[in-house]
């Protein structure tokens, strides 16, 4: 520090102790100027008041009454900041009138009495002098202002009014003079010294704590920059509350670094749930790792966090070390992929309930059609608008001998259990050979192969006509249990089958249609069903060659039809040819370069002759 900036401090701390060192000693010098003056009264009171010395006495009291007003406003205040030189002048100038009136009074009252009271007012006068300068020593210009013009008054006053104890009291009055100088040097020596040394020992301990918050600060800041590097929040916490760690924290939590001083860790977590189980980690095993925390700033913006704490001493007092990583992206990609995840979840329980409903409807609607067309429609392999196309395919019509005479026989309750069986049963054997329905008609049945699916023309034929075969079989079957039952007449099927080019498709309107056959083909079975046998299966000549390798029929009359120019070949079926070897009705060989059949029931007379002449020649060329 520079000797001007050091003299300035020194005279300033001067001042301000002077200033409170005169407070201080303010009782002490009124309560003293009171009781020397009631002293030297008492001594000669009516000479005190003839000799006019009761004047200054009077105004010395007035002097003091200042003194007790400022001790009463200044003995409980804080030492100043600074005081001013014009305060010590008004000290210095209110000392010198009080000096002023102690010199009044003893110059009118020491020439009015006796020598030995002349003795003792100097000697009053002495000790108060010197408890002035014991007490405010410290404000040698005060001191002196009090004592001198008292003093030069005794000394003015001996030697006027002087006798025989004039020489002693001159005396005593210069030692006690030479004595108070000394002592006043020494105290005003030993107060600057006491003030420079504070004053030393203040600088020293300022320039300690700025060096040691230089140092401090200097640490903080290596380490801040240290913190600063690391790419993630770090926070101390203890017991009083949350330390300055760090801009990213103060960043994180929308509050300055230093700020976060005195904060406690608790205002910052969303749920009091996440902070009883941090808290309880920490006194379970003193740390915890990677625990998710949803956490807010000071705004009450909420963010979430994954945050591990370490036991830290900090300053001698038990703390953490807390790493926080936000992860707002990573909660929030979850929540996101859970809403997505129920949505798909409804949204596959919703495909499901869908579903379920159409399979309902789906499993009802295929009541209302055949399964192939069904499973065509709903494989999209079908579409449902109105088109056709030409397709060589394979018909079948059955319906029931005499239904009109049966009806009439029958309840209406009967009729309708007899003929739902009948169709049922007759569905069951379509479906199992693969024929699609097209329609029931009353008590008539109309089926077709070759659509939508179809294994070859030939194969649509012969297991349309196995299945007629089968119905045959089975309405034998219903034909016995119904009897059983008390029937006095039962159904009997007549079946005709075509094979031919037909249109196939959906007929009818936008909103209205039919899948379905037409054409003449289609006629053409119908009238082989009219004229067939009551229990019998007539053929055209088309599916007979289709089948006739397997199958035994016989041809029957032929049978015209409009729109065909010639009569229709027809063939009644007598079953296959497995099926009536195994009755020993008919033989059947087949192999490569023989086919032979031999039909016992339809041979009589001449037809047997001509049968074996035929094989006797077929066998002698064999054996050739």
């Amino acid at each position: 520090m520079a000797n001007s900036e050091l003299d300035g401090d020194l005279s300033g701390e001067i001042r301000i102790r002077q200033s409170m060192l005169v407070v201080r000693g303010m009782p002490v010098l009124i309560g003293g100027n009171l009781t020397a003056v009631l002293l030297i009264a008492q001594l000669d009171w009516e000479k005190f008041v003839s000799s006019y010395a009761v004047a200054p006495a009077g105004l010395l009291f007035v002097l003091l009454l200042p003194l007790m007003l400022n001790w009463l406003r200044l003995h409980n205040k804080p030492r100043p900041e600074r005081t001013s030189v014009r305060r010590i002048r008004r000290i210095e100038a209110h000392s010198l009138l009080m000096g002023l009136a102690w010199g009044a009074v003893l110059a009118l009252f020491v020439p009015v009495v006796s020598e030995t009271d002349k003795v003792f007012s100097s000697m009053v006068a002495v000790f108060i002098w010197y408890g002035a300068i014991a007490l405010i020593g410290g404000v040698p210009k005060a001191a002196a202002a009090y004592v001198l013009p008292a003093w030069l008054a005794i000394i003015v006053m001996v030697l006027i009014y002087g006798g025989d104890a004039a020489f002693s009291m001159i005396l005593f009055a210069s030692v006690a003079l030479a004595a108070m100088i000394q002592t006043g040097r020494q105290n005003w020596a030993e107060f600057r010294t006491n003030v420079a040394l504070e004053l030393e020992r203040e600088r020293i301990t300022r320039e300690n704590l700025e060096a040691e918050a230089a140092r401090q600060a200097a640490v903080a800041d290596a380490q801040r920059r240290m913190i600063d590097a690391i790419p993630f929040p770090l926070i101390v916490t203890c017991k009083d509350g949350v330390l300055p760690v760090g801009r990213q924290a103060g960043g994180l939590f929308k509050i300055g670094s230093e700020d976060l001083t005195g904060q406690s860790i608790q205002k910052f977590f969303v749920n009091p749930k996440d902070q009883e189980r941090t808290f309880g980690l920490l006194e379970k095993d003193g740390r915890y790792d990677d625990v998710e925390l949803e956490m807010q700033d000071t705004e009450g913006n909420p963010f979430w966090v994954m945050a591990s704490a370490r036991p830290l001493d900090y300053e001698g007092e038990s703390c953490f070390l807390n790493s926080i990583i936000l992860i707002d992206d990573l909660k929030r990609a979850e929540a996101e992929l859970l809403k997505a995840k129920q949505k798909a979840e409804e949204a596959n329980q919703t495909v499901l309930e869908q579903n379920r409903t159409l399979e309902t409807v789906s499993s009802q609607l295929g009541k209302y059609m055949s399964p192939q067309l069904y499973q065509a429609i709903f494989s999209g392999q079908q579409k449902v608008e109105i088109e056709s196309r030409r397709k060589k395919l394979t018909v079948f019509f059955s319906d029931i001998a005499d239904f009109t005479e049966i009806t009439d026989q029958l309840e209406s309750e009967e009729l309708t259990a007899l003929l739902n069986l009948y169709l049922t049963e007759m569905s069951k054997i379509a479906q199992e050979h693969g024929a699609t329905i097209d329609k029931f008609i009353g008590d008539a049945i109309v089926l077709y192969f070759g659509d939508p699916d179809s294994k070859g023309v030939k194969e649509d034929a012969a297991a349309c006509v196995q299945m007629a075969i089968a119905m045959q079989k089975r309405m034998a079957e219903l034909k016995d249990e119904w009897l059983n039952l008390g029937l006095e007449r039962t159904f009997e099927l007549r079946i005709g089958i075509n094979t031919g080019y037909c249109t196939v498709g959906n007929f009818g309107s936008e909103d209205r249609m039919d899948y379905t056959i037409i054409g003449s083909e289609v006629n053409l079975a119908a009238r082989l069903e009219s004229a067939a046998d009551v229990g019998g299966i007539l053929l055209a000549n088309e599916t007979h060659s289709l089948v006739k390798d397997w199958l035994v029929a016989e041809e029957g009359e032929a049978i015209t039809v409009k729109g065909f120019p010639r009569p229709i070949k027809t063939f009644r079926v007598l079953g296959s040819h497995d099926a009536l070897a195994a009755e020993g009705r008919v033989l059947h060989r087949e192999q490569n370069g023989l086919t032979l059949t031999i039909d016992h029931d339809r041979m009589i007379g001449s037809d047997k002759s001509e049968a074996v002449r035929a094989l006797k020649e077929a066998l002698a060329q064999l054996e050739n």
